[in-house]
């Protein structure tokens, strides 16, 4: 059976937006452009969720589980499989399907396995990897702590069209929370201003986001910096530097996303990034968390003329396009999801 004449369900858990969500959001709505059958299934209902909206804008569907045995026969009434996304939707989705004998593949997206409960569930999660048809990893990072042969493929991302104007702000972006880092960015930032070389301005930092570590940073730093939650396709015109202070990543899609509207990026030296980006050309790779390494690299953009920047800019989009676009990799995802369910 043909992956074209089938249906896939992309099975997630999922609370608010972060990367699993802009990765599914990309692959699902690039799958019905080319008149591919496909629908989100979401574990549980937690209410109100931009992901729903940005599935229905883009013709996707979408629904609610209401039992694995309902799902499973309507994925078999469909000749379709099952992908799941996130450590929760992997280990259920996986052990039901092979339960019932329905296909299952597996995106791994995170480099980071958490602590406490988190970490127990990322552990079970990678331990019960082998229970799927197909295994992909979006860095080599978590393909080599996974006790099965994975499939290694980047995120992806559609190129934006080229921008008219450079940018001005300095970014952050993504959920305050400590694995992201963005206490890091902020010190990082406080710091960067105080240089008297530095052609930086307080109005320049901004962190788009919201998580658990909002209170604690706007007591530290300016409230002004803190935008919340975003939609980033309303912003990136405005940021002419995405800076990454992960302490854990896999290849995380705000950068594809950032480099795809011509926006280079510095990071810390984690997860896929440094194959990601080539140092002072689209870019900046730090050695991880080398905070000091970090600011010299700020202060240096800052003194970038506007024909630099215009040059990044072309760097960045070019990248993408020849590496990381969705016209690029998706096919690829296809071709093994027709292996297996040609296999069936």
């Amino acid at each position: 059976m043909k992956i074209s004449q089938s249906s896939i369900y992309h099975l997630v858990d999922s609370r608010d937006s972060g990367g699993i969500e802009s990765h599914i959001l990309e692959l699902t709505s690039w799958l019905i452009s080319h008149d591919i059958k496909t629908e989100v299934v979401f574990l549980k209902d937690y209410g109100a969720h931009p992901l729903k909206n940005q599935l229905e804008q883009a013709g996707v569907a979408w629904s609610i589980k209401t039992s694995w045995t309902s799902l499973m026969k309507k994925v078999k009434s469909n000749q379709g499989l099952i992908a799941t996304h996130g450590y929760k939707a992997g280990i259920f989705g996986r052990c039901m399907a092979k339960l019932h004998h329905v296909p299952v593949v597996s995106t791994y997206h995170s480099g980071d396995l958490g602590k406490g409960k988190l970490y127990l569930y990322s552990k079970l999660d990678d331990l019960t990897a082998g229970f799927a048809d197909q295994v992909f990893c979006v860095s080599q990072e978590i393909q080599s702590r996974l006790p099965v042969k994975s499939n290694l493929i980047a995120n992806f991302t559609q190129l934006a069209t080229p921008p008219k104007k450079l940018g001005s702000k300095i970014a952050f972006v993504g959920r305050l929370s400590e694995e992201k880092g963005p206490d890091s960015f902020a010190h990082i930032a406080s710091e960067a201003l105080l240089r008297a070389n530095t052609q930086l301005n307080k109005e320049q930092i901004c962190l788009y986001g919201q998580g658990p570590m909002h209170n604690e940073l706007s007591t530290h730093y300016p409230q002004e910096w803190f935008a919340g939650y975003s939609k980033m396709s309303e912003h990136w015109q405005d940021i002419g530097l995405l800076c990454i202070t992960s302490r854990h990543e896999g290849l995380p899609l705000v950068a594809l996303e950032a480099m795809a509207h011509g926006i280079p990026v510095m990071s810390f030296k984690v997860g896929a990034l440094p194959q990601l980006i080539s140092e002072g050309k689209d870019g900046w790779i730090i050695e991880n968390q080398n905070h000091h390494a970090f600011i010299d690299s700020l202060v240096q953009w800052s003194q970038f003329n506007e024909e630099q920047r215009w040059q990044l800019t072309k760097n960045t989009q070019q990248k993408i396009q020849s590496q990381f676009s969705s016209d690029t990799l998706i096919p690829k995802i296809l071709s093994i999801y027709n292996q297996v369910t040609q296999s069936v």
